[in-house]
């Protein structure tokens, strides 16, 4: 799976979970900016949360940073299953994705000209002391940026005075970086029932927010602003990324209107969302790649390794107690060396070798000339591994998680590429040709 299709699976889930719990236990609330607040942090953190390196499987895969990796020149294939789903597939899923984004990118970026033309073709004015851009067309009044629209068409100074407190909220508060915002999660995340729906409870939270502040100032009476509403809301919506006046239904504004305000206690509902936040860090690993190298951790383990082998220390020939007296906690790497990769690295040789390298003495001249005659090992991306790869590691070792692929090149060898999994604690290492047979170690 690549970094950016489990980005992208991770960032969703975190925002379905997100606004369910909206859904679920607050949209009902009169906390109108605190809901503003909950569904801004709600797409930053669903964006943000797979960035980060805080979960607990980030945790185990750094808590040994080293697997024995074992390169055998005489492999042989290995009986592999059938691909559990051909690699035309998994091709076409970022094909989809990309296609799905393009269309509705394209509608968003139709939706912006759209209203730069309504500005381009709309005239200054002025009421009540409130600047205002006047429409050549008949729509509902709407905000869009820092500017007011109102359409053609006559209202009297009641409304317009009502029209225009309202829409200055929205213009005031920036209520277009959240409509915006919401948009631009619909567009990357399509796929998501969550993302589709939240433009809609984005918009009708910041109107139910601009009734409120518009009925707390005063400067109208409740009555006179809902006659007012009823008076406008027979005119056609306005653009789906402004805060139009007419935005919802009139009975919803109303009834949301002459709700009682929830008890000070209803607040504490908003305290869920941290443990839920917390639980999704924990639960999610991070979507980008852990460096194993610079973990300092590792549990005191055997090493398994063959007692008939050479081994060598940091770039010297040691005998096996020397091994055996290292602290694990110590050790940056180990390579086991079999048949002609043994020979070709080590003149001839018959016994498999044994490479350790230590934290300490990775960059001492020894072993990185020793290091120079192994396979050379490049990261490189997940989806570098065959789907046949992919159905083997699942069938073989099922439970266990893919935590990194890299292309090994030997002289004088095909191209191999290593897989490691981890199951827990403990990482395990596999060669694959480039068809994806599982190789003999």
């Amino acid at each position: 799976m690549t970094p950016l299709l489990l980005y992208m699976l991770k960032a969703n889930l975190a925002l379905l979970v997100l606004l369910g719990l909206y859904y679920g236990l607050l949209r009902s609330l009169t906390f109108h900016f605190l809901n503003r607040l909950y569904l801004l942090c709600a797409m930053i953190f669903a964006a943000m949360c797979p960035l980060l390196k805080l979960s607990y499987w980030n945790a185990t895969a750094l808590a040994q940073p080293w697997a024995v990796v074992v390169y055998e020149g005489a492999a042989t294939p290995v009986a592999t299953v059938a691909a559990a789903s051909p690699e035309w597939l998994l091709q076409a899923v970022p094909v989809l994705y990309s296609l799905g984004v393009a269309v509705l990118a394209g509608q968003l970026l139709l939706r912006l000209a759209a209203l730069l033309r309504l500005r381009n073709t709309s005239i200054p004015g002025s009421a009540h002391g409130i600047a205002y851009r006047q429409l050549a067309v008949v729509a509902s009044p709407f905000t869009f940026g820092p500017d007011i629209y109102i359409g053609a068409g006559a209202h009297t100074a009641a409304d317009l005075h009502a029209v225009l407190l309202h829409e200055q909220v929205h213009a005031r508060q920036v209520h277009t970086l959240d409509v915006l915002l919401a948009h631009l999660l619909r567009v990357l995340c399509w796929f998501n029932p969550a993302a589709l729906r939240l433009p809609e409870l984005v918009q009708r939270n910041l109107e139910f927010l601009t009734d409120a502040v518009v009925l707390e100032s005063d400067q109208l009476p409740r009555k006179a602003y809902q006659y007012s509403l009823l008076r406008v809301s027979s005119l056609l919506p306005g653009p789906p990324l402004a805060s139009s006046f007419s935005f919802l239904p009139l009975k919803h504004r109303i009834a949301m209107m002459n709700q009682p305000k929830s008890k000070r206690l209803q607040a504490l509902r908003y305290f869920l969302a941290l443990p839920v936040a917390f639980a999704l860090l924990l639960a999610l690993p991070s979507a980008v790649p852990v460096s194993t190298s610079a973990a300092k951790v590792a549990p005191a383990a055997p090493l398994g390794l063959p007692t008939n082998a050479v081994f060598y220390l940091d770039g010297k020939q040691v005998p096996l107690a020397d091994i055996q007296r290292l602290d694990t906690k110590t050790i940056a790497g180990v390579a086991v060396l079999k048949g002609a990769d043994a020979a070709r690295a080590f003149a001839g040789t018959t016994q498999p070798v044994v490479v350790v390298t230590t934290l300490a003495g990775a960059s001492s001249p020894e072993a990185e000339a020793l290091a120079a005659r192994l396979p050379h090992e490049q990261p490189v991306d997940m989806s570098y591994l065959s789907a046949e790869a992919l159905a083997y590691i699942v069938k073989t070792y099922p439970g266990h998680r893919l935590t990194g692929v890299w292309k090994v090149t030997t002289q004088g060898q095909p191209v191999r590429y290593r897989a490691e999994i981890a199951k827990g604690r403990r990482p395990l290492s596999m060669l694959f040709d480039e068809q994806g047979h599982a190789l003999t170690q």
